[in-house]
């Protein structure tokens, strides 16, 4: 089986949609779930399932050791949504495994003995869900998954019970947010029985105007159907809201965007000085600007990887800087050489 690692997804939704994620929650027959096994149980639950997926080269994937990689490269991958927070907690013995390009990633002994992860871009929930669908289907003939006939597949979280799918999107929703309009599309979410969560997932907070979304429901749900629903009939209805928020503030208060925008702009242009979080609102309010039209020059795409380099994970990998000060230059220094600020003043000599 080769899997569609390769295909391009259409950049029509790239205003709204950042990241598309299909995520498969298996556990191994017979074996205790993660938060009931012992140390011995932990490692040959990891070892087995590590060894199936090295026995599956076509897959690309590297690896990653919590309890032996530098902090840094756990929180790269974190920040590209390849692992989630709680794979970094101390805890069991754990293994990680990802495509350099971010279409797959899986992770052994998170909260499941396995959680295999694929990836689309804007819109591109069908490949995200074929990357994991595919992956998954290649372990399935070297692994005995826990599957009962009744209730699916077995996970230790009885939430995801069943199919053990959670399609995911992560949407920049700036417009929505500043007609006051978020508690309505949470509404609009629990009525459609989705969860809606944080930039960073459950329990955080919606850092930069990025907002996670995704199903509540795994018992009982037909995958085909669930993915048509995300990707057609709710993302459809999301981006036209999202589109149709900015386009009423256009209208009505086009100053005042105008003035966020390039206020944000000189801020980028010129600072000497960024935190992590003032650095995504900025770009999350100069995003919103290239979407609805009020600038030009700066791509879309560029202001959507700078959200991503300047974390504080990238930005170390990048510059071998830890200390949060060194790292708030930094992250000034990279905005400005990107969008064409302003150079530092030289020292007099």
């Amino acid at each position: 089986m080769i899997l569609p690692f390769e295909q391009h997804e259409d950049d029509a939704l790239l205003d709204v949609v950042l990241i598309s994620r299909a995520r498969l929650a298996r556990n191994i027959s017979g074996e205790p779930f993660v938060n009931r096994a012992n140390r011995e149980e932990q490692i040959r639950i990891r070892d087995g399932i590590a060894s199936a997926l090295r026995g599956l080269p076509e897959l690309g994937l590297h690896w990653f050791d919590p309890e032996t990689a530098p902090s840094a490269e756990g929180q790269v991958l974190l920040e590209r949504h390849l692992i989630s927070p709680k794979f970094l907690e101390p805890g069991p013995h754990r293994l990680a495994g990802y495509r350099e390009d971010a279409r797959l990633s899986v992770m052994i002994n998170e909260e499941d003995h396995l959680r295999i992860q694929g990836y689309g871009l804007a819109g591109g929930l069908s490949l995200a869900w074929a990357n994991a669908k595919g992956c998954e289907r290649l372990l399935d003939e070297h692994l005995n998954f826990a599957f009962n006939e009744q209730l699916g597949y077995l996970t230790a979280c009885p939430t995801n019970v069943g199919t053990g799918i959670r399609l995911s999107l992560m949407l920049h929703l700036p417009g929505i947010s500043l007609i006051g309009g978020m508690d309505r599309m949470q509404h609009a979410a629990d009525d459609l029985n989705l969860e809606m969560r944080g930039t960073s997932g459950e329990g955080s907070e919606a850092i930069g105007h990025l907002h996670q979304i995704s199903n509540r429901r795994t018992l009982g749900v037909d995958e085909e159907d669930l993915l048509h629903f995300l990707e057609h009939d709710f993302l459809s209805r999301v981006v036209r809201e999202e589109r149709r928020a900015r386009d009423t503030l256009l209208s009505t208060r086009r100053e005042f965007l105008d003035d966020r925008v390039q206020r944000a702009l000189a801020m980028l242009r010129h600072a000497r000085l960024l935190g992590e979080r003032e650095a995504l609102d900025l770009l999350s309010e100069l995003r919103l600007g290239i979407a609805a039209g009020l600038l030009t020059g700066v791509p879309l795409q560029t202001a959507g990887q700078l959200m991503q380099r300047v974390r504080s994970g990238h930005l170390t990998r990048a510059t071998g800087c830890t200390e949060e000060e060194p790292l708030r230059i930094q992250r000034a220094d990279l905005v400005r050489r990107e969008l064409g600020g302003d150079s530092p003043p030289s020292e007099s000599t």
